[in-house]
């Protein structure tokens, strides 16, 4: 869900820095406190800046190697397995008719899950919501989303009609104002800007 680009040593960040040693590879990884986007990866006597680009900036390196140690630390047997999530996990349709989905996954980040949401506008329209979520209470709580509305014909083949981020500027998904939870078996997506619900179900 992300990439890391080569970047030229002189934007390396000031301040502390948290090592990660490999000995026998003679490797180092230095994440900066400073700016969590940049890795410096020293081995031997050469050293290489990477700044990481993810699929959602609520995503921070910081995160990523906090779910790299738990996954190692589940493997090994020595960190219970966080069940929290398993039951938000998977492809939700809408109750009613079936028209919108929801699909939720596993993400990288601890404590947090990557949401695809799709819905109808008609026949060839499709909206598109792409979003990260942390647990919060027993809900998913998302800050913003990443929206695209597109067309298809009779092929298949699609174009971009609208789009853009759903955030506290827009207006349309301010900070905490959507969340999703489950109740009796069923997912709840709720939006306190708009009050409604929408009941998914597997």
């Amino acid at each position: 869900d992300g990439f890391f680009d080569v970047v030229d040593l002189s934007e390396t960040p000031d301040g502390e820095y948290v090592v990660l040693d490999f000995p026998e590879e003679d490797v180092r990884l230095d994440f900066f406190f400073a700016d969590g986007s940049y890795v410096r990866v020293v081995s031997g006597d050469t050293e290489t800046l990477y700044q990481s680009f993810w699929w959602d900036e609520n995503i921070s390196n910081a995160e990523v190697m906090q779910g790299w140690y738990y996954a190692v630390a589940e493997l090994a047997g020595v960190k219970p397995f966080d069940e929290s999530l398993v039951n938000f996990y998977g492809p939700w349709y809408e109750k009613i008719a079936g028209r919108g989905t929801v699909d939720i996954e596993w993400c990288v980040a601890p404590g947090k899950v990557k949401i695809t949401a799709e819905w109808p506008e008609s026949a060839s329209v499709l909206n598109t919501w792409e979003m990260t979520a942390r647990q919060e209470d027993g809900r998913l709580i998302y800050e913003n989303a990443w929206w695209e509305k597109n067309e298809y014909d009779e092929n298949g083949e699609a174009w971009y009609l609208d789009g853009g981020l759903y955030d506290e500027d827009s207006g349309d998904c301010s900070n905490e104002s959507g969340y999703f939870y489950l109740d009796g078996g069923e997912l709840i997506w709720h939006n306190d800007r708009t009050g409604d619900d929408s009941t998914f179900v597997q």
